[in-house]
């Protein structure tokens, strides 16, 4: 959603609402929010007029499931617009590497 293209077969991590404010909050990532993007489409939303992106994610869960770019509580983020998220975050360096070995664990 930031300034990554996200193409089929990139992996994702999928987030409610503001992820900056979010890792705070956070002691670690949630691991069933990774996936990677297995089907793009678009669709008109004639209530807007406007073309939608739907992305397939497969989560590491094996569970699929569908967004739509317009959602406005849920987003994804590439795995490497995540990295730079965390890196910029205001949190202590202790809980950005926490953070950072996790998601190399993850994937």
């Amino acid at each position: 959603k930031r300034g990554y293209i996200m193409n089929i077969g990139d992996y994702v991590y999928v987030y409610l609402f503001d992820l900056d404010k979010s890792l705070k909050n956070m002691s670690k990532l949630r691991e069933d929010r990774f996936g990677k993007i297995i089907n793009i489409h678009e669709m008109k939303d004639l209530n807007r007029n406007e073309i939608v992106k739907v992305y397939d994610i497969e989560l590491l869960n094996k569970k699929v499931i569908t967004y739509h770019s317009n959602n406005l509580s849920t987003s994804i983020v590439s795995i490497s617009d995540l990295v730079s998220i965390i890196d910029s975050a205001d949190i202590d360096q202790d809980k950005k590497r926490l953070l950072l070995d996790q998601l190399n664990d993850i994937l």
